[in-house]
């Protein structure tokens, strides 16, 4: 079905009508369909009017797992991670996010359980998420509103 047949006759219009049916928990295949654009379109409208890339606004996410299958705390000084991870909350759809695989093995290393961590820049709250999994108590802030 193309634009026209919609009666959407500038770019803005479609990228209101698109924001309106992801925030219904519409799928991105059939968003796609309707309007004719591609799933990378979407992704880039959405990152640029929300500051994140999300699935779904109203959309909740099912937590397969609470931790990484057959996690080991790293003990070299080079680390490397075959995955990004992806338990618990942890997507990669966050600009500037970083593999939760790097935070856990931080606050394993460095605090107790029951301790404090600070995360001055919390974005999509891995460092956050990681706390809570591994009971230690968490501050998070970030300059950016969108975080």
């Amino acid at each position: 079905m193309s634009n026209q047949k919609l009666n959407i006759k500038t770019e803005k219009e479609l990228e209101k009508v698109i924001l309106e049916e992801k925030k219904k928990g519409i799928a991105d295949i059939e968003i796609g369909r309707k309007y004719g654009v591609t799933f990378k379109y979407i992704e880039k409208l959405i990152t640029k009017s929300h500051g994140i890339n999300i699935s779904g606004f109203k959309v909740s996410k099912k937590i397969k797992t609470f931790s990484p299958k057959d996690f080991k705390e790293e003990q070299t000084s080079v680390w490397s991670f075959k995955q990004r991870g992806n338990w618990a909350t942890h997507s990669g759809e966050y600009r500037g996010n970083w593999s939760p695989y790097i935070p856990r093995n931080i606050i394993l290393k460095y605090s107790n359980p029951g301790e404090l961590v600070l995360d001055y820049f919390c974005g999509a709250g891995t460092t956050a998420v990681e706390c809570k999994l591994l009971g230690r108590k968490c501050k998070a802030v970030d300059i950016n509103d969108k975080a």
